[in-house]
């Protein structure tokens, strides 16, 4: 944040502590949550400007020009109002698609876990999406780890994982689907998959 110019050595200490609370990163890491994810994406189609670092530094600098000012600057106060009128009227008049699509995303989220599969080693087991307890990154497992399957692959730590009917057709692994900041796209989770291995040694 300091980098970035946002906040002040007195506020930043309260909006991570915000963040945290509200559940959007989680504590010791600053790892963004799928619920954090899922209100950026969300914030992104609908009121876009709100995301921006340099609204934020905007804001921030009108503020601190009218402080020490009994009385204020009602003019400054009401341009800033302005600048983010129109995103939060876009906000209000989406709030149940908004509230909505933010449901939508951690309902997948969680709903993923058991339904990536059978797993292609043990043939017994389901293949679901899991946290470390150590290092609380997700990755994929088999159900029948306790029983020796050792079935398990890595799996971006950000974006919103949803599953396909598709299977790799090299490797008959899962394939899956991340939505992030960026395009989404599709991936074979194996991570000894043939195609992977040949390109890499290509």
């Amino acid at each position: 944040m300091e980098r970035e110019r946002i906040g002040t050595k007195a506020t930043r200490a309260d909006i991570i502590r915000t963040l945290v609370e509200r559940g959007y990163v989680e504590d010791g890491n600053m790892r963004v949550t799928d619920l954090g994810l899922a209100v950026i994406e969300t914030m992104e189609k609908y009121a876009p400007s709100i995301l921006t670092k340099e609204l934020t530094r905007e804001v921030e600098k009108r503020i601190e020009s009218v402080e020490g000012h009994p009385c204020g600057d009602s003019e400054l106060v009401r341009e800033t109002v302005r600048s983010i009128a129109d995103q939060l009227v876009e906000l209000r008049a989406n709030e149940d698609l908004v509230g909505q699509e933010i449901d939508a995303a951690l309902v997948t989220t969680e709903a993923v876990s058991d339904a990536l599969g059978s797993c292609p080693v043990c043939k017994g087991g389901r293949l679901r999406i899991t946290h470390s307890k150590k290092t609380r990154k997700r990755f994929v497992g088999c159900t029948n780890y306790t029983l020796g399957c050792k079935a398990s692959a890595p799996l971006p730590q950000r974006g919103t994982i949803r599953t396909t009917p598709e299977r790799c057709p090299n490797c008959s692994w899962p394939v899956v689907q991340v939505t992030s900041r960026r395009k989404p796209w599709r991936f074979c989770i194996n991570p000894s998959c043939p195609a992977k291995l040949k390109r890499q040694n290509a």
